[in-house]
């Protein structure tokens, strides 16, 4: 075929064509997996430091658990008033007992020391000495200083350490005597310490691609999987990096002892230290290199396809052109019958539907939330997916009270953001917010932590008091707080429902449906209402007697497009079905029958209520979510009776036009007949009074001055075009004596039909 342009550009055109697509595809598979791949990892790091929190919060919480025992233990409140005298030697051989026994291997105490101010002594098991004498005393009484009765705290410079006490890099746990007695000096500490190497073993089985450390609150090092990072200060890399997230955990991108590092941290809610995992970056992008490597060779094995199937293509299609330039020249036409090949589009197409399987694979994979164990649990409670013997200890795992002889549900409802600051996109930050104040409102040991649920704020409230008037009081009062906070803080008017007493807190789903069925009852009150649930269903009626009459008047009154006497008896109706305390369930059935008579109204014309509907939910759900009589009110006046109106009104006065136009065209017809209001009746099968009503509404003219004035504006034409005579014109115009007609000219021109004709000429 030779070197054609043509055939140059067509090989150049497809191959362009079917290159661009590999190489969008390629870009966008390599950005994409490696986005997906990065987040993988970054999740899988923030699940490995859950899990070493709570295994290193374990082994703290089963010191301080040991301790604590050893400290309520009667050789303790004995030791309190021993002194250290040859004659206690028995007691004191007891006491190293205990304390070596405190000492075992699952608990991973490897020093316990006990100090008796009073007495002046200070004993462990390698030392019982005179306090006093001690040297380095002043470090043993830096712990008495602190405020808190037990805590956590950082090993001692070695130096500092007095003799006798154990050296090896740790953390002691300090808890002071007498146990749980208030407005109380101590008179004595129990110091036990758990090692670094302790807490780096739990490190240790972490990932070991990456580094795990604990910080402190000074954010010193004080475990890692590298044991010598322990005891190293990292203050200006926490302080820069970590202090000023709100975040409790998270992830960043810093340098890290000179290499870019990933770093995934995490506050602990139980002690304030903080976990962090380092991992280069290089080790994160590792499964992207090799993505980018693979994606790549795929692209260039693909485009050689693509360069040679489109040499191929371009001399196919080429062909037909050389047999017509052999044709013209008068050479012999050549055939082939090379087979035909699938397009190579089809083959991008299916490994683009392949790769976008892959991608939908790798995305349903990745977890898309982590959540708090806290809500979690309280999330199953009130979804009843918490099995009751788990329930004990779910509730001593949290810290929530396990003795608890009465609980009950609160729901929160925002009662409107009509005519506030706020907009419906608003709404769960509110709830958020809400639930904010509740927490800060009512104490920790009597609730569990407040939730949003199914558009409510939600609360467990216990108490250990049996007395069912003072809970009740002590809820109103609560519920009362609450209200009045949120309306101070946000200006928003809330209602609250409250569920009856229960004794086990795996019956709370029941309990979280009567509180909701509580709000139901706010539709015969006010807004801002707080209904416990006893006592909205004490005395309900479950009969209602339909008031009928009134229903028929205000049907009425909506025919005849009276709005004013129609918003008089929606009152009417609201007061008569609201005079009587019922179930909620039978007045919204109430409702509904007032609806389906309402929809019969406009049914003639072909039109129903859910038709000219312009919410968002069914006309039915917008009826069983409103939640106070002013909204129900306001409801029925401008979302239905105002709507029927305006069809009615309309469907009238398209009515009264199409009449009005029948008219003129019989009095444009007929002029010049004897035309009467009467004729144009009967044509019409109306009474004439109703047409002679209709006629005046809609033109502003009587029938007779019209036909008169039409007839006129004939006349006057035939006056000026014509030389008729007038009694021609007379009778040309529907007149049957001349005089009649000029005497109507005169009446409305101001002269006769003569002069007219003389004045215009």
């Amino acid at each position: 075929m030779g070197l054609s342009k043509y055939f140059i550009r067509m090989v150049g055109f497809i191959l362009l064509l079917g290159t661009l697509p590999i190489l969008f595809l390629g870009l966008f598979s390599y950005v994409k997996s490696t986005a997906i791949s990065r987040e993988q990892v970054i999740k899988g790091n923030m699940s490995m430091l859950f899990q070493t929190e709570m295994r290193v919060e374990q082994l703290l919480k089963t010191v301080e658990n040991a301790v604590t025992q050893l400290q309520s233990s009667s050789l303790i409140q004995t030791m309190k008033d021993r002194m250290l005298t040859q004659f206690d030697f028995q007691y004191f051989d007891e006491l190293f007992y205990q304390l070596h026994h405190l000492q075992s291997y699952e608990n991973g105490i490897q020093d316990v020391t006990l100090v008796n101010y009073p007495q002046d002594w200070i004993g462990n098991n390698r030392m019982l000495t005179s306090l006093s004498t001690l040297p380095n005393k002043e470090s043993i009484d830096a712990y008495m200083q602190s405020r808190q009765n037990a805590y956590w705290a950082r090993e001692l410079p070695t130096e500092s350490i007095p003799p006798g006490m154990s050296t090896t890099i740790g953390i002691n746990f300090i808890k002071k005597l007498p146990l749980q007695v208030q407005n109380q000096k101590p008179v004595g500490l129990f110091i036990a310490k758990i090692t670094s190497a302790e807490l780096n073993k739990i490190l240790s089985n972490s990932a070991s691609l990456g580094k795990t450390m604990i910080l402190d609150e000074d954010y010193r090092v004080i475990g890692s999987t590298n044991d010598s990072d322990v005891g190293k200060s990292l203050w200006g890399y926490g302080e820069k990096l970590l202090r000023p997230k709100a975040e409790q955990e998270g992830y960043f991108e810093s340098e890290f002892e000179g290499e870019a590092s990933g770093v995934t941290f995490l506050k602990s809610a139980y002690n304030g230290w903080s976990y962090i995992y380092v991992i280069p970056i290089s080790e994160i992008t590792k499964e992207s290199r090799v993505i980018g490597w693979i994606t790549l060779l795929v692209s260039l094995g693909v485009g050689l396809i693509i360069l040679a199937t489109s040499f191929i293509i371009a001399r196919r299609m080429y062909l037909p052109i050389k047999q017509l330039v052999d044709t013209v020249k008068g050479l012999p036409s050549s055939s082939t019958n090379d087979e035909h090949k699938s397009d190579e589009f089809q083959f991008i197409g299916g490994r683009f539907e392949k790769m976008k399987d892959t991608q939908a694979r790798l995305e349903n994979q990745i977890q898309t939330q982590v959540q708090f164990l806290r809500e979690l649990f309280i999330f199953k409670l009130f979804q009843g997916k918490v099995k009751p013997s788990e329930v004990n200890e779910k509730l001593s795992l949290y810290g929530y009270s396990e003795n608890w002889k009465r609980l009950n549900v609160i729901s929160i409802q925002i009662d409107s953001l009509k005519d506030t600051r706020y907009e419906e996109r608003n709404w769960d930050l509110l709830l958020f917010a809400i639930s904010n104040i509740v927490s800060e409102l009512i104490p920790a040991h009597r609730r569990l932590s407040p939730i949003q649920f199914d558009h409510f704020q939600v609360t467990i409230l216990g108490t250990e008091s049996e007395n069912v008037q003072e809970v009740k009081a002590e809820l109103f009062e609560m519920a009362d707080r609450i209200q009045s906070t949120v309306h101070n803080v946000l200006g928003l008017e809330i209602s609250i429902g409250i569920s009856n007493c229960y004794p086990h807190i795996s019956d709370t789903p029941n309990a979280y449906q009567e509180s909701i069925e509580a709000l139901r009852y706010r539709m015969r009150l006010s807004e801002a209402s707080i209904l416990l649930h006893e006592d909205v269903q004490s005395g309900v009626s479950q009969t209602l007697r339909y008031p009928e009459q009134i229903e028929a008047e205000l049907i009425d009154a909506i025919k005849l497009t009276d709005i004013a006497r129609a918003e008089e008896l929606i009152e009417a109706f609201l007061e008569s079905v609201f005079s009587v305390q019922m179930n909620f369930r039978v007045h919204q059935m109430a409702f509904v029958r007032l609806l389906v008579d309402l929809d019969k109204i406009v049914q003639p014309y072909g039109i129903s209520l859910s038709t000219i509907h312009e919410g968002n939910h069914s006309l039915f759900q917008e009826l069983f979510e409103l939640k106070t009589v002013n909204e129900l009110r306001a409801w029925l006046q401008d979302s239905i009776i105002s709507r029927i109106v305006g069809i009615l009104e309309q469907q009238r006065n398209s009515q009264y036009r199409r009449l009005s136009d029948h008219m003129l065209d019989l009095i444009h017809e007929r002029f010049h007949t004897d035309l009467t209001l009467e004729s144009c009746a009967k044509a019409l099968n109306y009474h004439p009074n109703y047409l002679k009503r209709v006629f005046r509404g809609e033109l502003g003219i009587n029938f007779s001055d019209y036909l008169i004035q039409y007839r006129m504006n004939i006349a006057k034409q035939l006056l000026l075009d014509s030389d008729m005579k007038i009694s021609e014109i007379a009778e040309k115009i529907g007149y049957s004596s001349s005089q009649n007609f000029i005497r109507n000219f005169r009446k409305t021109e101001g002269t006769t039909p003569g002069q007219f004709r003389e004045n215009a000429i």
